[in-house]
């Protein structure tokens, strides 16, 4: 610890030497740069006599008279102001990516849920905080998203809310308001109601998500059902949304499922709003609790601040 002190001290006093120099050769006159640099003309002189024993060369031709830059100190100095401007630069990117300022964010989202209002919260936080760059990871499943955060393959990712308040390890940020619905043919006896309460849903045949690929929204929908002491008569499980809303579109039985899915359904279906407060869930942006990545935070903070707009356009686009 001592050591690399003192090896900061003699690198800052190095810098504070070449400034010094900068500041005589810019002035020509060692009174005027001592006052630009608050120190006395005797201590500047002797560090830039310093200065030109440790290079081995003379920097300036001086007497009472004037104070000129040799061939040596020309050289020196447009070295010197490129050194200095380098360094200032270079502290200037370490302090900004200290506050999460300047950095590199990866993230993962569920394409469907977030399609609304992705795109343009990026745009905005693009231009908000332009030196964080940002890579993206689709997925398929809530699960495996939720996965690659927990193995810090992920500083955050875009899901839905469902199963995140049983999770201890992270933290969860809700954006806009999603709902879970009954999704049927356009023929069928519910459509004719405005909206639709789980529990006139129990003689109905089920097809849900199969729990192997799916187990997050199989064991949210199985809760919901035996909340309203029935269990659900499951008559085909599908391996995915788009397997599921086909076998819907035929008829096979109803699908519950999030609003969001309505924007990749024929238009043979029809979403029906569960009214129950339950069924109502969130899409969030959710992270790791010791994540240590200084952009992250900002990033956080810039979503929060621009949650009830976006909120607003997605429930609108809806």
């Amino acid at each position: 610890m001592i050591s690399r002190f003192r090896r900061c001290l003699a690198l800052s006093t190095d810098f504070q030497r070449l400034r010094e120099f900068i500041a005589v050769a810019e002035y020509l006159n060692f009174s005027q740069a001592a006052n630009h640099l608050f120190i006395a003309q005797s201590v500047l002189s002797r560090h830039i006599a310093d200065l030109e024993r440790m290079l081995g060369v003379q920097l300036f031709f001086r007497n009472k008279q004037k104070v000129q830059l040799t061939a040596m100190g020309q050289l020196f100095f447009q070295d010197a102001k490129e050194i200095i401007a380098k360094y200032e630069e270079a502290y200037r990117k370490l302090r900004l990516a200290s506050c999460g300022i300047v950095g590199h964010l990866k993230l993962g989202f569920l394409e469907r849920a977030v399609r609304s209002f992705l795109t343009d919260f990026i745009l905005h936080f693009s231009k908000t905080l332009p030196h964080i760059s940002l890579e993206f990871s689709c997925y398929d499943e809530l699960e495996e998203l939720t996965e690659a955060i927990k193995r810090n393959e992920l500083d955050a990712g875009f899901t839905l809310s469902l199963g995140l308040e049983n999770t201890e390890d992270l933290n969860c940020e809700p954006i806009c308001q999603d709902n879970l619905c009954v999704i049927v043919r356009k023929d069928h006896p519910l459509v004719e109601k405005g909206g639709v309460s789980l529990v006139e849903l129990a003689q109905e045949p089920f097809i849900m998500l199969n729990r192997q690929q799916n187990l997050t929204v199989f064991n949210h929908t199985i809760a919901l059902c035996e909340a309203r002491g029935f269990s659900p008569n499951i008559v085909k499980e599908a391996p995915n949304i788009d397997t599921a809303l086909l076998m819907a579109e035929l008829g096979t039985g109803i699908l519950i499922a999030p609003r969001h899915h309505i924007a990749n359904a024929s238009s043979k279906l029809c979403f029906i709003d569960l009214e129950d407060e339950d069924c109502k869930i969130y899409i969030a942006v959710v992270w790791k609790q010791n994540n240590a990545n200084p952009s992250l935070l900002p990033f956080i903070r810039e979503l929060v601040n621009a949650h009830e707009r976006f909120a607003t356009e997605t429930s609108r686009q809806s």
